[in-house]
Order: C-alpha cells, then sequence, then structure tokens
C-alpha cells in the first residue's frame, strides 16, 4: 500500500535516508564548509520530506520505530534570529501514543532532515518545559548544529537543555559540507516534485482523520461521547456579520486573476484577507471597494511585492506587512497588522469581541498549512443523562476559502499550531 501510493518517489528517496548516519551534528574542517544561508523550503515542501523519509525508513529499515498507522500530529516552524524559517519540526504518534519527531532544514542546500527519532522528546517539547509559564515566551529558533533556543525574558535565549545565554552572543552555524551541496539539491528536487496530495493521509486532523468541522455538535458526538447531546451556548456566542465567503478559486485559478476556469493556487492567504476587507468595507471603510475583485486586486498587488506566486503562496511572516500595505493601497496611513505565534483562544475572542475579524494561519490539524479568516467564536455545552456538564467546548468560526458556509475549529485543549495576525482597523473614512 505504500509504495503503490508512493509509486517511484520512495525508490528514487532511498539517498534520503543513506545520507543521514546520525543525528549527531557531523564536525568538518571549515575548508570543506560553505555557509547554507538560502532558506527557501515552505510549510510544504518541509511536509513533504517528513512524510516521505518516515515512510522510506518504514518500507526499507527492519529496525524502524515506526509503521505505516503513524501519522504526523504536528508541525512546529523554528526561526533564524530574524524572519527566516531555519527548521520545522514534526511530531509523530501513532494514535494517542507519542512516536518522536522528524526536524526538517528549510534549505535545499542541507540534508533534508537534520535529525530524528522515534521515542525521544521533540526539541521543541523540551524548549516548552524550560519556558512553562513564561508569558513573554516569544518564538522558537534553530540556529545549526543541532542548537535549539527559545526567546526568553530580557532578550535572552533558553536552550532546549535549559541553559540561558544573551541573544546577542549566539553564533549561527548552518554550514554544509561542499561536496553534498549538489546532491542535497537533487534529493530536494525530487521531493519538491511531488504532487502536494500525497501529504493528506498522514497528517492527524482535530477530528481524527482530518475533515473539516461543519457541525460542532456531530463533531463532539462523533469524538467525544455519542450518547451526550451538545447544544450552542448564545450567551458565549459572537458572530461578525459580512466577512466574505468567496473562495479561493473565486478569487484566482491557474488561468488567471478573475477567471472562472481552471484549477486553484496557493492564495488562501489572499482570498481570506480579502473576505475580511469585505467585513470592513460593509461597516464603514467607505475607501474599500465592495467588489470583491477590486478588493483582491488590491491585496494581491501588495503580496506580489512581498513575494507572492501563485505556485508558492506567501509565507507566513508576511501576513502583518500584507495587511499594513493593503490598508494603504486602499488609501488609509494608519490601519497595520501584527502577527503572534502565541496566541490564544481568549486573545482570538477579544479581538471578535472588538469587532476585528483574525487572520488565522494554521500548521496543524484539518486546516494545515492553510489561512482561514475568524469571523466568530461559540460555545458548545453537554447535556448527558438529563444534566448539564459542566465541561464546554470553544470553537471557531471561520469562512476557509475552500466551502461557502460556516466552518470550524475546535478550541478547547487544542494543539493547533499556527499564527494569529490580529488587525487594527484604520480610522473610518
Amino acid at each position: 500500500m505504500l509504495l503503490r501510493k508512493l509509486g517511484t518517489l520512495v525508490l528514487s528517496l532511498v539517498l534520503l535516508s543513506q545520507t543521514i548516519a546520525s543525528a549527531a551534528p557531523t564536525s568538518l574542517k571549515k575548508d570543506e564548509t560553505e555557509a547554507a544561508l538560502n532558506f527557501d523550503v515552505n510549510n510544504t515542501g518541509a511536509s513533504k520530506a517528513a512524510v516521505y523519509f518516515m515512510l522510506n525508513d518504514i518500507v526499507y529499515n527492519n529496525e524502524s520505530g515506526w509503521d505505516n498507522s503513524c501519522k504526523i500530529s504536528s508541525v512546529t516552524p523554528l526561526y533564524g534570529l530574524d524572519e527566516d524559517v531555519t527548521t520545522y519540526v514534526f511530531n509523530i504518534s501513532k494514535g494517542s501514543q507519542p512516536k518522536g519527531y522528524i526536524v526538517v532544514a528549510a534549505n535545499t542546500e542541507m540534508n533534508p532532515v537534520v535529525e530524528f527519532s522515534y521515542s525521544a522528546k521533540s526539541p521543541i517539547e523540551n524548549l516548552e518545559a524550560y519556558t512553562n509559564g513564561n508569558s513573554k515566551q516569544k518564538k522558537l529558533h534553530y540556529l545549526g548544529n543541532l542548537n535549539y533556543f527559545s526567546e526568553y525574558e530580557n532578550n535572552d535565549l533558553v536552550s532546549d537543555y535549559g541553559e540561558k545565554q544573551s541573544k546577542d552572543k549566539v553564533k549561527k552555524f548552518f554550514n554544509v559540507n561542499k561536496s553534498d551541496k549538489a546532491n542535497n539539491k537533487q534529493i530536494w528536487g525530487n521531493i519538491l516534485k511531488a504532487n502536494d496530495s500525497v501529504l493528506k493521509d498522514f497528517f492527524v486532523g482535530d477530528n481524527g482523520n482530518g475533515e473539516v468541522i461543519s457541525d460542532p455538535a456531530i463533531y463532539l458526538q462523533n469524538t467525544w461521547n455519542s450518547a451526550a447531546t451538545y447544544f450552542k451556548d448564545s450567551s458565549n456566542t459572537k458572530l461578525l456579520d459580512y466577512v466574505g465567503n468567496w473562495l479561493q478559486k473565486d478569487y484566482e485559478t491557474s488561468d488567471g486573476v478573475g477567471k472562472t476556469t481552471g484549477s486553484g493556487v496557493n492564495n488562501c492567504t489572499l482570498s481570506s484577507l480579502s473576505n475580511i476587507f469585505i467585513y470592513f468595507s460593509a461597516n464603514g471603510w467607505t475607501k474599500v471597494p465592495l467588489d470583491k475583485s477590486a478588493i483582491y486586486s488590491k491585496v494581491r498587488a501588495e503580496a506580489v511585492s512581498l513575494g507572492y506566486t501563485p505556485s508558492g503562496g506567501l509565507g507566513v511572516t508576511k501576513n502583518n506587512n500584507l495587511v499594513t500595505n493593503s490598508w494603504k493601497a486602499f488609501g488609509y496611513t494608519n490601519g497595520s497588522g501584527s502577527t503572534s505565534y502565541t496566541w490564544s483562544f481568549s486573545s482570538i475572542r477579544s479581538e471578535i469581541d472588538n469587532n476585528k475579524p483574525v487572520l488565522f494561519s494554521l500548521a496543524s490539524g484539518q486546516y494545515y498549512n492553510h489561512t482561514v479568516a475568524v469571523r466568530g467564536y461559540t460555545k458548545y455545552k453537554t447535556l448527558y443523562q438529563g444534566t448539564i456538564a459542566s465541561y464546554t467546548h470553544d470553537f471557531y468560526v471561520v469562512h476557509d476559502n475552500w466551502n461557502s458556509g460556516d466552518r470550524y475549529i475546535y478550541a478547547t485543549t487544542s494543539t493547533l499550531v499556527g499564527a494569529a495576525t490580529y488587525i487594527t482597523p484604520a480610522t473610518p473614512k
């Protein structure tokens, strides 16, 4: 089954596992190495590398700690000391049991897999152990040579083994063997050519099978207690009307902007932001046109200036710039965007309570590698054997630009990974 799913690609990627002799960094002489600075692998490309490495290991390694029931449960981007994503950490699970991790480089000159384990805690879990409860925790970093850090207080960093040091004193170690660069690029070329559709079977969705949630009550019955009844708590529900529900393909296809034929492109962030600007247009921001195509044209032009392409999309680190620049494109000087990697349900709820939709980019769950527009939140209560239970369930209400109606993201005890871009509206004119 695995070989049938992967076709000949698994066979061409045998080199991938063969090039990783150890999880430990290799010591190389200075004249044998070159700096690797071109971080050019996006979330989707890294996901392909993780999937193919895991499956290649299952098929060809008799001592593999994984089998074909293992799935990737989450992915977390790690950064350099700037906006570059340097690696992605993929946690693997078998049902509810953790099954190690894979760390993938975000650089096509580097070996795709930085390190992996069948059973150890991932660097993310170790970092969280040392920063637990610290409200000032910011980005997580990978600086090469197995150096993982989290931003801590006073601009300090704490490593995944608990050592603290000043941010301005750490060094970067993105060096690769000169003779390996061509081989690494060839391996990456094979990985990146693979169709994105092969990923969907190997990631765990919020409801266990990757499907989007269209009815919270049915979702809760299927995933919690089928004998209970679930109902919406209207006093803890708020929806922002007029957030657009246009789909990605309504805005842009492979045939061009405004076309009605052709396949979709990677424009989910642009589509979600355009749907949000429809909300502002309908609520007093008169410089923003009501016409969806006119809105998208402005947003797309700003996205292109930030590096957007139909095939590659737009990196999440540019979301805040896209929001700010789009406000200016509509003639407003004081609107802005701010992206948070440490968002919470309460922080997103606060934005909705203040009548501000949220741009939400997910790196896990049923909206893996996708951006949606959050237009509200809702709470569901549980009725069991005639009694209302004390525990409740929170959901984000989203327009996901895949479907025209409301969809939901489960928020209670969620392990979602992603970034929330908060929008500060310009002064209406």
